[in-house]
């Protein structure tokens, strides 16, 4: 899969709508390849534009797999259609408004801050045109899909949940292995 990689604008504008506060601990070139080549600077735009794209598309699929599993029966969690997808973007140029607040956790951003509206914008924009250039080996990354209606562009993830993982059971231990349960023994 072709890797998300922002804009360098794009880093800049959700670094300048960072509160100050978290710059260092939530850096924005940190990835789960690396950290960034030079520590000591503010930040690394080269490595934070892989860094950000990376972060979005784990909250995305992390976002999939929670409205897959309990959707709907969690004020935070949206239900996804009858389709199993989940609609993240109405417009593309902005995210769901339930998105906002992982956005805030995931990059250390602050609503308050003037810049916030047009990082998470660029941000949106970049995962757009991402989405619509994926290639053609792989027509829907993570199930992430544009579709054009009423002129604007709205995108969706589909949702599902994780396979399901057996762990073997003690169907069959021996008692005396495990005791018998008994608490006056």
């Amino acid at each position: 899969m072709t890797p998300l990689i922002v804009n360098p604008r794009t880093v800049e504008l959700l670094f300048a709508a960072q509160g100050s506060n978290v710059r260092d601990p939530v850096r924005l070139d940190v990835s789960s390849r690396g950290l960034p080549p030079f520590p000591g600077r503010r930040i690394n735009v080269p490595a934070a534009r892989e860094a950000v794209g990376e972060r979005l598309l784990r909250l995305l699929s992390g976002v999939a797999v929670n409205a897959a599993l309990v959707g709907g029966r969690h004020p935070k969690v949206p239900e996804t259609g009858c389709d199993q997808r989940l609609r993240i973007m109405s417009n593309g140029h902005d995210f769901e408004p339930f998105l906002h607040p992982y956005l805030e956790n995931y990059y250390g951003l602050a609503r308050y801050i003037d810049s916030y509206g047009p990082a998470v914008r660029a941000l949106a924009e970049d995962f757009v045109a991402w989405v619509r250039a994926r290639s053609a080996d792989d027509p829907a990354p993570m199930g992430l899909t544009a579709e054009d209606h009423d002129k604007q562009t709205q995108v969706y993830i589909r949702c599902e949940p994780p396979p399901e993982v057996r762990f073997s059971t003690l169907e069959g231990a021996d008692k005396d292995e495990w005791g018998s349960g008994d608490e006056d023994e």
